[in-house]
């Protein structure tokens, strides 16, 4: 669901990080973040990766001056963004295997974000 940008942004985190960030995944213990999208949602904003991510604090990662998931239309404030754009460190997303930005995987969800009503 939703415009072109959002389906596209939402289905590469479905795609890329939905494998891990589930409730049966391995980063559901240190964050109970919802990153795949599930078949019976049909709105975005009512949508369980939506409620998991927009505006939530963090509970995991302590990204300094960062401190929400997703902030309304402001991707350098959203962790989302800081731990894509980042590699080799720890804080890297995703954590194993990657060493070199995905920058069209970055730029799509920084546009969605962007577009996020504030």
């Amino acid at each position: 669901p939703g415009d072109t940008e959002t389906a596209q942004a939402l289905g590469y985190l479905h795609a890329n990080c939905g494998h891990c960030h589930n409730k049966n995944g391995a980063a559901w213990p240190d964050t109970q973040m919802l990153l795949r999208w599930s078949v019976g949602d049909h709105d975005v904003v009512t949508s369980g990766v939506y409620l998991s991510i927009v505006d939530k604090t963090l509970q995991y990662w302590r990204g300094g001056a960062i401190t929400l998931r997703v902030a309304h239309a402001q991707p350098d404030a959203s962790a989302i963004v800081a731990r894509m754009d980042m590699r080799g460190s720890d804080n890297q997303m995703p954590p194993l295997a990657t060493e070199i930005v995905d920058s069209a995987g970055v730029d799509l969800v920084r546009r969605w974000i962007a577009s996020l009503p504030p």
